[in-house]
């Protein structure tokens, strides 16, 4: 079922808030049941993925915020970018906490269905985030 662009704009809006306030309860409000996220940091599907995977990111960023900057929607199809902020304070992908604040950039590809999010691709350089880290040896 296609949703109109307010709907898919508010759709992706609505991920990002979950992600922001750590709202697990209301992620079987925003994505499918068949969820897919496929990242440069993990590839989880379902509901019970993507809240492992936001506990595991936010054990090691806890104030890990996402701010939408631009949402662009056509049919079931939404691409948002986005800006990341978060402090390193927990160990992340087997690097010790740094204590480092990293702002970055990120692109987000998603297929919308029947009111929700089926699947969402994401795009960022994960480069930058180990070099702000401080874990590239620049």
């Amino acid at each position: 079922m296609a949703e109109s662009t307010r709907d898919g704009e508010q759709i992706v809006r609505d991920y990002a808030d979950v992600w922001s306030e750590r709202d697990y309860a209301r992620i079987p409000d925003v994505v499918s049941e068949s969820y897919v996220h496929d990242g440069p940091v993990a590839v989880v599907e379902g509901h019970s993925g993507l809240e492992g995977l936001m506990r595991e990111f936010t054990a090691a960023f806890p104030d890990f915020q996402v701010d939408v900057l631009d949402v662009l929607v056509d049919g079931d199809a939404a691409a948002a970018q986005v800006r990341y902020t978060m402090t390193h304070e927990g160990e992340f992908d087997d690097i010790a906490p740094t204590g480092r604040t990293v702002e970055m950039e990120a692109m987000g590809k998603f297929r919308l269905e029947d009111g929700k999010i089926a699947e969402h691709l994401e795009f960022h350089n994960q480069l930058d985030l180990l070099e702000q880290l401080g874990v590239t040896g620049e």
